[in-house]
């Protein structure tokens, strides 16, 4: 799956917004679209600040236990605070995320090769390789996702 078939997938798990299954995740479908909103969000707005100058890739084992194996384990980290939605079932405010990211995007050709942001675990990570971070933890959630909508 690219990039944009999981925009494609997260925009089509919106009318689900408030299913919750307790036995996959104590979170609804809706806090895992807001959360991947404002992650894919907050990625962009960092590179935008970024020294490209400044872009160093360091060795890293997470960044390539995660990148190379193309997924992310469950219930290793959580998301800090300002990824965390607070209020899950408010569909208005994943709209609203929503639609912020795809202002975002829209600028993302724009981003020079060497534009970063850090990962907290995964160091910096330039143009292609936060692609293929938000790729990867789009996919992540999907699934939870899907798991939740099938159980």
């Amino acid at each position: 799956m690219n990039f944009h078939d999981s925009l494609k997938q997260m925009r089509s798990a919106l009318q689900h917004f408030d299913t919750v299954n307790q036995k996959i995740s104590s979170k609804s479908v809706g806090w895992h679209l807001h959360h991947l909103c404002l992650t894919n969000s907050i990625v962009i707005k960092s590179m935008h600040k970024s020294d490209p100058a400044k872009f160093e890739l360091v060795d890293n084992p997470v960044r390539e236990n995660v990148m190379g194996r193309q997924t992310i384990m469950r219930g290793r980290v959580e998301a800090p605070d300002p990824l965390n939605p607070i209020d899950d079932h408010n569909q208005p405010a994943i709209e609203a995320a929503f639609s912020t990211m795809n202002e975002l995007l829209e600028s993302w050709e724009q981003l020079n090769t060497n534009a970063y942001f850090t990962h907290p675990h995964m160091g910096k990570l330039n143009k292609e390789l936060a692609l293929n971070f938000m790729t990867i933890h789009n996919m992540h959630h999907l699934k939870i996702i899907e798991e939740i909508l099938a159980a």
